[in-house]
């Protein structure tokens, strides 16, 4: 998981001009070179660092049960 993050955090810092300004309106030279799409992937990447610092939370995942058994 922590793989993940660093994959999923590390690829968001070379499009941050897109998270700020997803429409082109103040960080691009061209609007039609803003992308919306790359939006959703900040929400993923925070998913994972959400779930990094909540593990220690979740009773019901399986490494959780897999430990409870032995």
């Amino acid at each position: 998981m922590i793989g993940a993050a660093v994959i999923l955090v590390g690829g968001a810092f070379p499009i941050w001009r897109h998270f700020l300004d997803p429409f082109g309106q103040y960080l691009f030279a061209n609007p039609e070179d803003a992308n919306l799409l790359f939006f959703p992937s900040i929400t993923v990447a925070g998913a994972v660092l959400a779930l990094i610092a909540f593990r220690e939370h979740d009773r019901w995942a399986l490494d959780n049960l897999i430990k409870r058994k032995d």
